[in-house]
């Protein structure tokens, strides 16, 4: 189907509805369909490089706490001269409490471009 009959069967569907668009007006909201579709991609590719971010920081504390524990430092710790290799772990430690809205988040903007796709493949996008 081309993309003018896609166009002429979505304004049937809506005249016979009871609902009409001025062409300013259906033109303002495939913007807007188009915009919150391509918003919704970037944002779901920026929260999944944050995502992979805090899961290689997490997976780094988790290699040295199985390996060498003794390496591990944390904020408001003593330390001697021993442990030259410390590394400092707080930050991977506040990082891990975003998982939770971070997950929920990406499962959100995931499910917006889930409705807002056929919407868009609907212009012939």
């Amino acid at each position: 189907m081309r993309s003018s009959d896609k166009v002429a069967e979505i304004k049937n569907n809506q005249f016979r509805k009871g609902y009409f668009m001025s062409p300013n007006d259906e033109m303002a909201a495939r913007g807007r369909l188009i915009t919150d579709y391509g918003d919704a991609k970037k944002r779901l590719v920026t929260l999944q490089a944050e995502a992979e971010r805090i899961g290689s920081s997490l997976q780094e504390l988790g290699k040295i706490l199985a390996n060498n524990p003794e390496n591990l430092f944390f904020r408001n710790q003593s330390v001697g001269d021993d442990y030259p290799s410390l590394r400092h772990f707080d930050d991977a430690l506040n990082e891990a409490s975003k998982i939770p809205g971070l997950a929920l988040e990406i499962r959100e903007t995931k499910a917006k471009l889930e409705r807002l796709r056929p919407k868009v493949e609907a212009l012939g996008i």
